[in-house]
């Protein structure tokens, strides 16, 4: 017999062989100790390069061959779990007095650290099915702080996994890993068809992902890259913002080089090609994260140093036609109320080169956290509250279901993130539109002074004084949380906890000949110098407007618990104010 048991002080652990227990030659002591009792096993090959994990009350039965043990010897090829396909040779069964009722708490945990180890570690696979695995939805504080602690040392001594549990901890790829999350239908098509087009060998698959703030346009590229990068595919994610370059390469700091996806954007992609950093037919796709900032020959942003890949002799070239000029398969994620400067591929112009792409829009709001409303109705809210979008919405949601609030002065706002960052909250900042020129850039000088305002506040710390950090890690690292106010080019892609916004003197509301309060552009205090058209080629400000709207209705949406906003036009507020609770 080449049993082996240990005994610890949350869990007994029994490493078995695969023949011995198909056979009988196992001490009937053991068996006893495990026979219809919760347990969770890993069945793994002796080498430690393949493994399976599950969760029983019924893994072995006494005096019977009917346990989920011989199920697995039995099963389909294409079951994950089959013993003989997978050659697995043995098995580790853990018991415990803390799994009766919540074996699936620690498989779910175990399955979502593992996963999170052999993404950093060559050589080890996991073969459980990875969409909509079956898992805990509930916590168990003797499993979390008792039990799996000591069952990860043990596991890494007997060498299943190599780094302590604290270095998985901070590893922020555990966040998307499909292990532990439910998926809703159009989500699981939208990742499984990712993963399948980066598994092609033609590259003539194009994907359009649509969706508004908060419904997993983000997670499920972070979700499918993490499956292609176990898969040994290389992915390219092109991302136009700094900041979302830095939320991304944070996340897959800890792969190693060789698997790493490429992270930047266009023009660093096509300056990493001419230099033959990079060779274009190492990668299986092209991932456009934020497609709708995409850029067009249009407006100023496109013509700055560095960032310009386009033909300034030909206007109707843009960003996407280059993108399809590498011949790889490419995958979009969308949202047509995302854009916020002329650079922008104009929405028309988007719509009809996409449109031999194939289409799917995600619909279940995620991000906004309503306790007894639809949050949908929160962001649908918003776009008819700014005028984007003739939108019907339950209006309740601003009072009973979403945390959302006006306060009457910056210092009572800066005061409410102050509150939420002391309750552990440690992603509440404060946004703002961009209505104060940027004059502190790195310095001492703030925006709002605490003569006008009762509080000090600066614009936040430019990208490139942030270093490789991006600024939630870099102002939490210096208690800069109600110290510096994030703007659009910051915020945009970003979750918050709690978002304290800033709406400022660059939206103004009149009335029209039919009575109708219209909201507009106040163009004088707008001061994104390349969100601004062109002069002469928005006489009414119209594009304008439409801009400052969308980057008010992108900042509302970054708070998953919450959202206190502050108007400095009164009349903006009282607009607010009486569409919101006044009706």
């Amino acid at each position: 017999m080449r049993e082996r048991v240990f005994a610890k002080d949350n869990f007994n652990a029994f490493d078995f062989s695969i023949e011995d227990l198909k056979n009988g030659n196992i001490d009937s002591e053991y068996i006893d100790e495990i026979a219809s009792k919760t347990c969770v096993y890993i069945q793994y090959t002796s080498d430690k390069k393949k493994y399976y994990i599950g969760e029983s009350d019924q893994y072995l039965i006494k005096g019977s061959k009917k346990g989920r043990f011989y199920e697995h010897l039995q099963e389909d090829d294409s079951v994950a779990g089959n013993i003989t396909f997978n050659m697995f040779d043995r098995v580790l069964i853990i018991n415990s007095r803390f799994l009766k009722g919540n074996g699936k708490v620690l498989e779910t945990k175990l399955l979502k650290y593992i996963d999170t180890e052999f993404k950093v570690i060559s050589g080890r696979t996991l073969v459980n099915k990875r969409i909509n695995q079956p898992h805990a939805e509930e916590l168990s504080q003797d499993i979390e702080l008792k039990l799996f602690p000591e069952l990860w040392v043990f596991l890494k001594e007997k060498d299943f996994v190599k780094n302590d549990l604290t270095e998985v901890e901070k590893n922020p790829i555990k966040y998307y890993s499909p292990f532990g999350k439910s998926f809703d239908d159009i989500q699981k098509k939208s990742i499984e068809r990712v993963i399948e087009i980066g598994q092609l060998t033609s590259n003539e698959s194009r994907f359009l992902i649509k969706g508004e703030p908060g419904t997993g346009k983000t997670f499920i590229v972070a979700t499918a890259v993490i499956e292609l990068i176990r898969l040994g595919k290389k992915v390219a994610i092109i991302v136009n913002q700094s900041s979302m370059s830095k939320i991304y390469k944070e996340l897959f700091n800890l792969i190693p080089s060789s698997k790493k996806p490429f992270i930047g954007s266009l023009a660093t992609f096509e300056n990493n090609l001419k230099n033959n950093h990079i060779v274009l037919s190492d990668f299986s796709m092209i991932i456009v994260d934020e497609a709708h900032r995409l850029k067009q020959s249009q407006g100023k942003h496109n013509y700055l140093p560095g960032t310009y890949v386009l033909d300034r002799n030909n206007m109707e070239l843009t960003e996407l036609d280059v993108i399809e000029r590498y011949g790889l398969n490419i995958i979009l994620m969308y949202d047509e109320f995302q854009l916020i400067r002329d650079s922008d591929i104009d929405i028309q112009r988007f719509k009809e080169r996409v449109r031999g792409y194939e289409e799917i829009e995600l619909e279940v709001q995620y991000r906004i956290q309503s306790t007894n409303i639809s949050a949908e109705n929160y962001t649908k809210g918003l776009r008819n509250l700014l005028q984007l979008e003739d939108v019907k919405y339950d209006n309740s949601i601003f009072g009973n279901g979403y945390n959302f609030k006006i306060v009457n002065s910056l210092s009572e706002l800066v005061d409410y993130i102050k509150q939420k960052t002391n309750s552990s909250n440690k992603n509440a900042r404060l946004l703002s539109g961009f209505y104060k020129e940027w004059i502190s850039k790195g310095t001492d000088a703030f925006e709002w002074r605490e003569a006008i305002y009762g509080v000090n506040l600066k614009w936040n710390t430019p990208n490139d004084k942030l270093g490789k950090k991006n600024w939630l890690t870099y102002t939490s690292e210096r208690e800069l949380q109600f110290k510096e106010v994030g703007c659009i080019h910051i915020a945009q892609g970003m979750d918050l906890d709690f978002a304290g916004v800033i709406i400022g003197k660059d939206l103004d509301v009149i009335t029209d000949t039919n009575g109708e309060e219209i909201l507009v552009a106040n163009r004088k205090n707008y001061f994104d110098t390349n969100g601004i058209p062109i002069n002469g080629t928005d006489v009414n400000n119209e594009r304008l407007t439409e801009y400052i709207k969308k980057v008010y209705y992108i900042l509302l949406t970054r708070g998953i618990y919450g959202t206190a906003a502050y108007f400095e036009n009164p009349q903006v507020k009282e607009y607010f104010q009486k569409k919101l609770f006044d009706q």
